[in-house]
């Protein structure tokens, strides 16, 4: 039975879900939008080896963040370390959806051999996203990007331009047009891409980490996904040996129901060793 909890943390109130009966802990990280919630559909498979704590990242779910402060890597690395101790666990296994997967990137670098497993779903923070970079870290980037909640006009005729001279596909056009299509949602974006901004695109030492100490990963992708691109999962897998990748004929949305036996699969092969 799920349970829900709030984790004080310097004036910030950090919400998370505990769910699952296993001997094992494992972190979870939602998507962009999305809440912890979005892994009870995975309960059925992972209660009996782990017990799962779905964190809610700032601006989502029913997490108060202090406003003004970055949310930052060491930040998350000392909250799992509060948790971590909270469960008498000394190591941990991680699991990240989308957004999620730049929170895990970020712990494997620094938990070590303290990982057990990885469990990655079409994760961002493999490849670096130019829209992302523009409106986060340069100073006019980000006027712009304040500018276009209240304007977005500009944006949407840039869209569908490049949609009419078939430069942005359209499954990239639906979804872009789909995330900003009101001012709540465009100031929603740049509230977390702001707060987040210390998670930078940069994979390889999390990937060194992982071939130091042979931590298994899983890495499934929807081959139809137009936000994260399974070709990025493909050289990911070449480079790590101990990853195992997954495609499924699906789009970006792959927390659901058809994932269990995937993770089935990947928990009796890590846990038969």
């Amino acid at each position: 039975m799920a349970t829900t909890h709030v984790l004080e943390w310097e004036g910030s109130q950090i919400e998370y879900l505990r769910f699952g009966e296993g001997p094992h802990l494992l972190f979870a990280f939602h998507g962009f939008a999305d809440d912890a919630r979005q892994f009870l559909v995975l309960e059925p498979v992972l209660r009996e080896d782990y017990t799962v704590i779905a964190l809610n990242l700032p601006f989502h779910g029913a997490t108060r963040w202090v406003g003004g402060k970055t949310f930052t890597r060491e930040v998350l690395h000392q909250l799992v370390g509060v948790l971590l101790h909270q469960e008498g666990k000394t190591s941990c296994s991680l699991l990240g959806y989308s957004l999620g997967g730049k929170m895990v990137f970020a712990l494997i670098e620094r938990l070590g051999k303290r990982v057990d497993a990885v469990l990655l779903l079409a994760p961002d923070g493999i490849r670096t996203h130019a829209a992302y970079n523009l409106s986060v870290y340069p100073r006019w980037g980000r006027a712009l990007f304040r500018f276009t909640i209240d304007h977005p006009g500009w944006l949407f005729l840039l869209l569908s331009i490049g949609r009419f001279l078939r430069i942005i596909k359209e499954p990239v056009y639906r979804f872009t047009r789909n995330q900003m299509d009101t001012k709540e949602k465009r100031q929603r974006i740049q509230d977390v891409w702001l707060v987040i901004r210390d998670f930078k695109t940069n994979p390889l030492p999390a990937m060194m980490v992982i071939r130091q100490f042979q931590i298994p990963v899983l890495l499934v992708y929807g081959k139809y996904d137009a936000v994260i691109r399974e070709s990025d999962g493909r050289r990911f897998a070449t480079q790590v040996p101990t990853s195992r990748l997954v495609v499924l004929d699906k789009g970006h949305r792959l927390v659901k129901e058809y994932l269990q036996p995937v993770i089935r699969t990947f928990l009796r092969q890590h846990f038969s060793k």
